[in-house]
């Protein structure tokens, strides 16, 4: 766990902890399972949170191996440039995606990974989370090249979050002025 991570849980610990206890608590061990269960929650949501982020940071280092590694066995990728299931089907779409693209085209590029939203249920959860790709502009400064939202699905697999099922929408630019729709654009899900 990262030390961002551990912080994190720390004060989610400490914030229980001075919680008051409540009428429904009153039978020994009850205040502590569910303290238990409430810290594990808060420590699984801050572990999908980092995945979320780390998906993001192998991507803007191109490390698609890395990359696909987040999804579970049966994990999906689904948005504008395909579908692929499992982690070497998702590095041979990326692998395939990247390749019509030149080393540096876009300079020095990153994800902003915003408004993150994660529901846990025991080994599952979902989250909603927004993207917003900045390229470096002809100037040499930072400009949005497309943004859009993640939809997912995620499941612990072998004690650790993965991704189950990710949706990638891109909202910006819209289908009718992406100059760039050969590369990023493909969106099967209107197919006949």
């Amino acid at each position: 766990m990262s030390v961002r991570a551990k912080r994190g849980v720390a004060a989610s610990l400490a914030a229980l902890l001075l919680f008051p206890m409540t009428a429904s608590w009153g039978q020994e061990g009850s205040a502590a399972k569910s303290m238990e269960e409430r810290f594990r929650a808060i420590e699984d949501r801050e572990t999908i949170e980092e995945l979320l982020i780390t998906y993001g940071r192998l991507l803007d280092q191109q490390n698609l191996r890395g990359y696909s590694q987040l999804f579970a066995t049966d994990g999906v990728w689904e948005g504008g440039i395909g579908s692929a299931t499992g982690p070497q089907e998702i590095y041979e779409m990326l692998d395939a995606v990247f390749s019509r693209t030149e080393r540096g085209q876009y300079g020095n590029s990153y994800h902003l990974m915003s408004d993150i939203i994660i529901d846990v249920d025991g080994d599952t959860a979902t989250s909603w989370s927004r993207w917003t790709w900045v390229v470096e502009g002809e100037d040499g400064k930072p400009v949005p090249q497309r943004s859009g939202h993640y939809e997912d699905a995620l499941v612990r697999e072998n004690g650790e979050w993965k991704f189950q099922r990710r949706l990638t929408v891109t909202e910006l630019p819209t289908a009718a002025r992406d100059t760039e729709a050969a590369i990023w654009r493909r969106d099967h899900r209107d197919r006949d």
